[in-house]
């Protein structure tokens, strides 16, 4: 068969090399300037992809502008109380749609906050993870929450604080065992309120070190202050020997 020739510029505008092409009528096509393929990456806003420099990966969806709409919007409209979502996840799988089972400790999805150092884009600033927190299996993936900030002079973050599957929060530390454990000194212009579970008891600290109470302090309430020692009772304040508040 004879081959046919067809003069694209007679219906199509701004023609150029991996340009997406927008229906602007009924019989004209334009190539959009600012929304590229290259066949791997997707761009808008760009015109090559820029690769292995944001964050130390190459992001097949590359956004950039210079104004405040560079920007990603998801926004659902639906008459109830389901949100939208913005989904990351990991498989074992090494092909497109695999199910093979993530490992205690894998990393299912990150969001990492980067600036140009005035050499690249690799460095960042914080980062928040999520991972694998316990044994995986069919409806049941036990997880933990990561947070990372990066110290003046570094180039990549370190973890701060986290929230494990059985929601404990650790700060300073990897391996919380209560609602919150700290590891290093804790500061708090507040009062301090504890109540404890256990009968005729309103709150206990366990100290390894020492406390240091600097402002004084009050016994209200028909309350009680014991300091033990090797879980001996060294020190008891009744109500009536603590000084009243002013």
């Amino acid at each position: 068969a004879d081959a046919i020739s067809v003069d694209v510029s007679d219906f199509m505008t701004n023609g150029s090399n991996n340009r997406v092409l927008t229906a602007t009528g009924t019989d004209a096509i334009n190539a959009e300037a600012n929304l590229i393929f290259d066949g791997t990456n997707l761009l808008m806003g760009l015109t090559s992809a820029v690769t292995d420099d944001i964050g130390h990966v190459t992001p097949k969806i590359q956004v950039e502008g210079t104004d405040k709409n560079s920007a990603i919007s998801i926004i659902r409209n639906s008459n109830d109380v389901n949100p939208s979502y913005l989904m990351l996840g990991k498989t074992r799988g090494t092909s497109v749609g695999s199910d093979t089972i993530v490992q205690d400790g894998d990393t299912l999805g990150a969001v990492r906050f980067i600036g140009a150092d005035g050499v690249d884009r690799k460095s960042y600033g914080a980062e928040i993870t999520a991972e694998v927190d316990g044994t995986p299996g069919s409806d049941d993936m036990p997880g933990r929450l990561i947070f990372e900030t990066t110290s003046d002079g570094a180039s990549t973050s370190t973890e701060r604080m986290r929230i494990d599957s059985s929601g404990n929060v650790g700060i300073g530390t990897t391996a919380p065992v209560n609602k919150l454990q700290v590891a290093g000194d804790i500061s708090a212009s507040g009062d301090f309120l504890g109540k404890s579970t256990s009968t005729g008891s309103f709150g206990k600290i366990d100290a390894t070190e020492r406390i240091s109470i600097f402002s004084g302090l009050t016994i209200q309430n028909e309350a009680a202050l014991s300091i033990y020692s090797d879980n001996r009772k060294a020190i008891h304040i009744d109500h009536d020997d603590a000084d009243e508040p002013a």
